[in-house]
């Protein structure tokens, strides 16, 4: 009797059957018995090989792919009881049972295995499996619960109904697909455990030979695997499954996953390593199996659930230092209030308090992307998937949280290396993606930019203990933990990986849309979008001490020279290069600036001003270290450490001339010549344009004091060198954050460059930033009409009176050991939600009494576009300037800049000046938001510059990062400050 007589038409087996499915059960049990005495063996490799046994690895596959044959049977033949499942022996799920503990068996004495001989006996055990029938009855066993569930959703099953799933049964199948990954797996990973050249190259080859076959078993399982796991939950609820099934079925469907993860990573190992001895063939069949939209799915899932344990740690700390922050808060109120004349006393407790407000405002809050609708319609079960995997990392973590934390970075770095392989072979071989791949999806989008916030906060968790234990050290004069560096140098390169995913599958999504991401991102998670693409940045650069280990990965990693570039996303309408120059200032400023949709978001906005305002204070920074090196030197250490950097910072004010100032301008004047053509009504658009004049004036005004204090021979000097740049968004500790290929020229080539030309020349560069600026502030009204000399000297005296009215107001003199109200600044306001500072919706904390004006006061940083109307001294600046240089040809600017003649040369030059003193009463008038309003602020702390700057002015609502800042700014900021109030407008 045959085995396929034994069940006919879903009856139950007679007796006689009974009997022959009990000695088959017999016999695989006693195969598995055999397989567990011969497992330590050290001829276990040559048994396995023999062909007995493979012959029995053939008939056990054979027995099992007839009994998935008979469904309706293995269900009606199993008996659950409480806790376990109960097979009897004699049934067909009894054969069923034993086939599978058979070959498991098999799976793990080969899994055991090392060398050839591994991947060698992998190979053909997988053959045999294809052979019996097997792998291809495994396929549609797996898709049960999907066809199931589609019968459902269709509700009108075919006759005769499908049954219902089996879990018990199904964790057999699900068992089964586990180990053959992880044979797999092992098979690949074999050359890299190997010892010695030669016993490598063998391996390879054996591995080599195995490639095909591994991989084009692999490929539909996997498919058919993520079909089930999506569909495997759903099944067993209708099955009558209780919650504690589906935990558990959620469960293991992570652990397959995992699973099928490691193999997917030997696979891109393997590749890397011995693609030299496959044929192209093979490897694109490779490719075809890491780039298919089922493993990029599962990957994306994993994500998830890592995501969901970083957040659950995240919150958990921030939960820990609230409390902390709380105590300290109350601590530092007691002593202060404890006794008025112990003034030592007092000032420790208010240190104490600003230190605590320092920390809230470095918390980086992180929004829960991985539980928005769209991102749980792509996890198995939905939010159950995410619950069990939280319900698991609560047990692990047994309250560590570092622990914790590192745990899941390790395993997001692996799945986010392999995310990142498959896209870019992809990319490179011209595979498209669908417009609706998951991993291009708007929920892959924002859960990268979690996880991007996420690595950030990680970092600034590990340099917040790093100070923690070097104090404990110092404290007990203890030698540091060996081996600490290296533990942290780990987080870094993690958060560059995320940062070249993010940037990755940006580009891709823009690709795939034609010209621009989905709306809700950049309008709905503005400010997410900006945090993300600048914690790598600003985290980077406070972890001085990772110097060598950032450096090396910033070589290695494309994302970093992205920084601008991905603000594009904010932009709509905006065609995408085939190979945009993401190291260059324009795309991002034409993405913002090229449309008025754009510009009239505000978190595109803040976004941008939030880089450049970053990008200037480097510039400003590496300028003045440039002063301050001896550039012959430099150029000599650069050559002995076989690096471009010192060599670049020395030569930096040739790239702030060449590179930064043009840029921005262009763009103002043509956003405000666009608006003004156009008719526009948007005075958000006008206000976004003013606010980013405004701060590029500032810029100037920074680049070229920092320029004046380096010196005209520093330049000249730079300008020999010939050095190419390429503006990036490198992180190498706070000295380097570009990178530059230094081209020497030809001896003598150097006393070509005078410093009275070159100089010359940065001064038209500045001048012509800035008839551009002064055209876009005219376009758009922040600059008056031009008001003749009479009308001048008329503002400046309607000036000069509003100032002593308002002295007269507020005397600066106060008695002795006391502090008169207005010579101290206004209180800031508890943190300034960061929020509020990118959210798209613009409001306004208070309204103008003129009605003219209540519209641009609706509008983000609409004071701006009323700003001759509410301060007159700005206005006067504006009509002095008018009155002297209305009638400059501004043509004959290069003419007159390197004219012999002296009289037009020092016009020339006081026009300079003029220009930058103009610029600087600009900036005084116009408080602003997003960033520092203290234009001499230099701190890079927080997650960006809108980021850090979440502290508000109680009086104007213009924007600082501390309380130092807004002191040393207040000389220069009262003015405008109490125009504001006077005129009832806050900052937007």
């Amino acid at each position: 009797m045959s085995l396929d007589d034994v069940v006919g038409g879903g009856r139950f087996p007679t007796a006689q059957q009974q009997q022959l499915l009990a000695a088959c059960s017999i016999a695989l049990h006693q195969l598995h018995r055999a397989l567990q005495e011969d497992s330590t063996s050290a001829t276990a490799g040559q048994q396995l090989g023999s062909v007995p046994l493979l012959e029995a690895a053939y008939n056990a596959a054979a027995l099992m792919a007839w009994a998935l044959q008979c469904p309706a049977t293995l269900q009606s033949a199993t008996v659950q009881a409480p806790g376990f499942m109960v097979i009897m022996g004699d049934t067909v799920a009894g054969v069923y049972g034993s086939t599978h503990t058979a070959l498991i068996g098999l799976a793990t004495a080969l899994y055991d295995l090392d060398g050839s001989t591994a991947a060698k006996l992998t190979k053909e055990f997988t053959q045999q499996l294809e052979r019996a029938g097997l792998l291809d009855r495994l396929l549609p066993a797996l898709e049960q619960p999907a066809q199931q569930q589609q019968q459902q959703q269709q509700q009108q099953p075919p006759p005769p109904p499908m049954a219902p799933v089996d879990i018990s049964l199904f964790f057999f199948r699900l068992e089964s697909t586990s180990w053959l990954f992880r044979l797999w797996s092992a098979a690949l990973a074999a050359p890299s455990t190997s010892q010695g050249f030669e016993a490598e190259a063998a391996v390879a080859t054996e591995a080599a030979a195995a490639v095909p076959t591994v991989v084009g078993a692999a490929l539909p399982l996997l498919q058919q695997l993520q079909r089930c796991a999506l569909a495997l939950p759903t099944a067993a609820a209708t099955a009558g499954s209780d919650s504690n099934d589906i935990t558990r079925i959620q469960a293991r469907v992570q652990v397959v996953q995992v699973t099928v993860s490691r193999f997917l990573r030997h696979l891109g190992v393997f590749f890397s390593q011995c693609k030299q001895q496959l044929s192209e063939d093979v490897l694109e069949q490779m490719l075809r199996v890491a780039s298919d939209p089922a493993s990029l799915e599962l990957l994306l899932q994993l994500l998830a659930v890592n995501t969901t344990r970083l957040h659950a740690a995240h919150l958990q700390q921030q939960q820990q230092q609230q409390l902390v922050q709380r105590s300290s808060g109350h601590s530092s109120s007691s002593s202060s209030s404890s006794s008025n004349s112990q003034l030592h006393g007092q000032g420790a407790g208010q240190q104490a308090l600003y230190r605590s407000k320092q920390q809230q405002a470095n918390l980086i809050q992180v929004p829960a992307f991985h539980e928005q609708p769209d991102m749980l319609q792509l996890l198995p079960g939905g939010q159950a998937y995410l619950d069990a995997a939280a319900a698991d990392s609560a047990d692990a973590s047994d309250g560590d949280i570092p622990a914790a934390v590192q745990r899941s970075l390790e395993q997001v770095s692996h799945l986010t290396d392999l995310i990142v392989f498959a896209v870019k072979n992809a990319q490179q071989r011209q595979w498209p993606f669908e417009r609706d791949a998951a991993v291009l999806s708007i929920a892959a989008l924002r859960l990268v930019l979690e996880l991007q916030l996420l690595a950030a906060w990680a970092l600034q968790l590990q340099l917040q203990q790093q100070q923690q234990q070097q104090q404990q050290q110092q404290s007990s004069d203890q030698q540091p933990v060996a081996g600490a560096a290296q533990q942290e140098s780990s987080t870094p390169v993690v958060l560059l990986k995320f940062n070249e995913l993010l940037h990755l599958l940006l580009i891709g999504a823009l690709q795939t849309r034609g010209s621009c991401l989905p709306p809700e991102l950049p309008q709905q998670h503005g400010l997410q979008l900006l945090q993300a693409l600048a914690a790598p940045v600003q985290q980077l650069l406070l972890n001085s001490q990772e110097k060598a280990a950032l450096r090396c990965a910033v070589a290695e990693s494309e994302g970093v020279e992205q920084q601008l570039f991905a603000l594009r996303a904010a932009a709509t309408d905006i065609s995408l290069a085939p190979a945009p120059n993401s190291s260059s200032l324009s795309s991002p400023v034409d993405a913002v600036l090229g449309c008025e949709e754009a510009h009239s978001n505000t978190a595109a906005v803040a976004g941008l001003a939030s880089a450049l305002t970053s990008l200037v204070k480097r510039a400003v920074h590496f300028t003045g270290a440039a002063g301050a090196h001896d550039l012959a030197a430099a150029a000599a250490a650069a050559t002995a450490e076989g690096s471009d950097d010192t060599a670049a910072v020395a030569n930096f004010p040739a790239v702030v001339a060449a590179q930064i100032c043009p840029e921005l301008p262009r763009g103002l004047v043509n956003a405000a010549d666009d608006l003004s053509s156009s008719g526009s009504s948007s005075s958000q658009a006008a206000a976004s344009t003013a606010f980013l004049t405004v701060l590029h004036a500032r810029s100037l005004v920074q680049l070229a004091d920092a320029m004046e204090a380096a010196g005209p021979q520093l330049l000249s000097e730079c300008f020999a060198v010939r050095a190419s740049y390429r503006l990036a968004w490198t992180s190498a500790g706070p000295h380097t954050f570009y990178g530059a290929s230094i081209s020497r020229g030809a001896d003598g080539e150097e006393q070509q460059h005078k410093q009275d030309a070159d100089w010359r020349y940065w001064q038209v560069k500045v001048l012509r930033a800035f008839e551009r600026l002064l055209t876009a502030l005219w376009v758009l009204g922040v600059l008056p009409l031009p008001l003749g000399e009479a009308a001048a000297a008329a503002a400046a005296a309607e000036a000069e009176a509003a100032e002593a009215a308002a002295e007269a107001e507020t005397p600066v003199a106060a008695p002795a050991g006391s502090e008169a109200v207005e010579s101290a600044p206004p209180p800031l306001a508890v943190e300034h939600p960061c929020n509020d500072q990118l959210s798209s919706s613009s409001s306004s904390s208070s309204s103008s009494s003129s009605s003219s004006s209540s519209n641009n006061q609706q509008a983000k940083w609409g004071h701006l576009l009323q700003l001759p109307l509410i301060n007159p001294q700005w206005a006067a600046a504006a009509a002095a300037y008018d009155s002297k240089w209305h009638g400059f040809d501004w043509e004959r600017l290069s003419q007159q800049m390197g004219s012999r003649d002296a009289s037009e040369a020092e016009t020339a030059q006081q026009l300079y000046q003029d220009a930058l003193q103009l610029c600087r009463a600009l900036v005084a008038a116009a408080p602003i938001t997003v960033v520092c309003n203290n234009p001499g602020c230099t701190t890079l702390d927080g997650v960006s510059e809108a980021a850090a700057s979440c502290k508000a002015c109680a009086r104007c609502g213009c924007h600082y990062c501390s309380v130092a800042c807004q002191r040393g700014d207040w000389r220069r900021h009262k003015q405008a400050c109490r125009c504001m109030a006077a005129a009832g407008v806050m900052c937007g």
